[in-house]
């Protein structure tokens, strides 16, 4: 078994659940257990109940159930794969949802990758579709009233009946048990396209790789990374690349010019068309004072076809404060390529407001319009300087005797103070840290100033505070030699704009 895919295959179990409840639609089944589907276990060397039963699926091939258990591929009978002494189907060069030891063990080739998502149907898909998930064969969107689902076959119905007749063309046919009931059949969509009672399609599933997926080029020709000669010792043809067939699925060339295969029934190629998307879907912006402007945000846009997105034209800005700050993207999206859309927010009053974004073009747009988000909060102008106070003892070494001396004098020790921005507005001007306190006691410090990026980065580098942005001053400790010995007192300070002036304490001691 060479280039298979298999994603998420889920194993199930039927069981008996609990009474059934009862309606006017179904008298008395609350005298009876339900037939149940659970997720699978293994127990001894067959399958068991575990306990969870399946997340209900609320949309067609819905994705995501945290209960679900899987195993890919096995051989009826074979009991627990490959846990109990029977032997597993071995695929090679293949993706599959679980490791290759252990319980719902799906091989041991190391040439596969497990529990990868091979990325199947996305955007920049040859034929994009959706990722589909396996669940109950009764459609969610065809779901009716009450506990009934699907397309419900009355009792009596046989196969020459012509009504009703339910999609897919599949007939119903009337099975009695051994109690002489009927029992109602229900099924769900056996079809690549799911349409809903009103025929109109409502999922188009796809087996296509999509742009970026581990699974595009997985089975090289040669046995080693090389891609073309296969030649010398242990440098074969890869078993894998000559059992694939020469074209995929839709009749699409695999091997040109020795080229690469993908896993699965699909070569993934890169459509001849525009195939465009914004990121983020939604945006919220951090609470912002009223008349001050946040960050930018990045949205982006991303067009993984083959060819130009032309027209693009960003729409629904300015409105309630937001406004589009700058980007990239201009009318032009080549194929294979991004641009970004910069959006700031600037609330003009208390509360919460919204806007939206829109980017339209020559085909349309995954993802548009963006929803934005922002809350409008009072200004509050803070900062703190950590830490708050600092405590050293150093010899007497300054200003120092020869060069030697005057060296050792300006590699004393220093202390890093940070000046933080805790409130929401931007704080300035941000000026130098000053020393204060007894000025014979100053003498015995320094601020170090900034130089090629060491030393204080407040009033040098940096002259406006963000929230919750920061700037240092470096202070050091330089005891003369001049002055006796004992505690040298003073101050750092920094003013913060309308936080007002930081201040921590200095206690270097001189001996």
């Amino acid at each position: 078994m060479y280039n298979d895919l298999f994603w998420q295959n889920r194993a199930l179990v039927v069981g008996v659940g609990g009474l059934s409840t009862t309606n006017a639609n179904t008298p008395f089944t609350n005298q009876q257990n339900a037939v149940t589907m659970y997720n699978a276990a293994w127990s001894g060397t067959s399958a068991a109940n575990s306990g969870t039963t399946p997340t209900p699926q609320t949309a067609t091939g819905q994705c995501g159930d945290s209960t679900a258990k899987y195993w890919d591929i096995g051989v009826r009978g074979q009991g627990a794969p490959g846990a109990f002494g029977t032997t597993p189907l071995t695929p090679t060069y293949s993706f599959l949802t679980n490791s290759g030891t252990g319980n719902f063990q799906e091989g041991t080739s190391t040439t596969n990758d497990y529990g990868v998502n091979p990325a199947l149907g996305g955007a920049g898909a040859a034929h994009p579709g959706s990722l589909y998930c396996d669940g109950s064969r009764v459609p969610p969107e065809a779901a009716i009233a009450l506990q009934f689902a699907g397309w419900q076959v009355p009792p009596g119905t046989n196969e020459s009946n012509a009504l009703p007749a339910p999609p897919f063309q599949l007939q119903p046919a009337a099975t009695v048990d051994e109690g002489n009931n009927w029992i109602n059949l229900r099924w769900g969509p056996l079809s690549l396209n799911v349409v809903n009672q009103q025929n109109a399609p409502i999922f188009t599933f796809s087996a296509d790789p999509a742009s970026g997926s581990l699974a595009v080029d997985f089975v090289k020709r040669c046995l080693t990374t090389q891609n073309s000669g296969c030649t010398g010792t242990g440098n074969g043809v890869n078993p894998a690349w000559t059992a694939a067939p020469s074209t995929d699925f839709y009749g699409n060339p695999r091997k040109g010019g020795n080229s690469s295969v993908d896993v699965g029934a699909v070569e993934f190629a890169i459509p001849n068309f525009a195939v465009v998307s914004v990121s983020p879907s939604s945006v919220t912006f951090p609470n912002t004072a009223v008349g001050s402007t946040s960050a930018a945000q990045t949205l982006t846009v991303s067009n993984t076809g083959g060819a130009a997105f032309t027209g693009l034209t960003v729409t629904g800005l300015p409105a309630n404060g937001f406004a589009r700050s700058g980007g990239t993207c201009t009318g032009t999206l080549n194929g294979s390529s991004t641009c970004t859309i910069l959006v700031t927010f600037t609330p003009g009053a208390l509360g919460t407001v919204g806007a939206s974004v829109s980017v339209t073009g020559s085909v349309a747009v995954t993802g548009s319009p963006v929803g934005l988000t922002g809350t409008g909060v009072a200004a509050v102008s803070a900062a703190t300087l950590t830490p708050t106070s600092w405590t050293v003892s150093r010899t007497r070494n300054c200003p120092g005797t020869g060069i030697l001396g005057q060296l050792a004098c300006s590699l004393d020790g220093s202390q890093t103070f940070t000046l933080t921005n805790t409130g929401n507005v931007t704080l300035s001007p941000i000026p130098t840290g000053v020393l204060g306190g007894v000025a014979a006691n100053v003498q015995n410090y320094a601020v170090v100033g900034s130089l090629l990026g060491f030393g204080s980065t407040c009033g040098n580098t940096v002259t406006t505070l963000a929230p919750g942005a920061t700037c240092t001053v470096l202070v050091q400790f330089k005891p003369l030699t001049t002055q006796a010995v004992g505690l040298k007192a003073a101050t750092i300070s920094v003013t913060a704009g309308a936080a007002g002036t930081l201040t921590s304490t200095l206690n270097g001691t001189a001996q």
